[in-house]
């Protein structure tokens, strides 16, 4: 099963944010990283 990594989520996910004209912040790998494993971040 192909899985991507931390950092291809972020590109796709920051992409579809720019978009629709959002002007949030990209989305980082560590951002992506806390979602995938909340347990790192207690």
């Amino acid at each position: 099963m192909l899985e991507l990594s931390n950092a291809q989520i972020a590109q796709v996910l920051s992409y579809s944010r720019g978009a629709w004209r959002n002007q949030a912040a990209p989305i980082s790998e560590l951002q992506v990283q806390a979602v995938r494993d909340p347990r790192q971040h207690r």
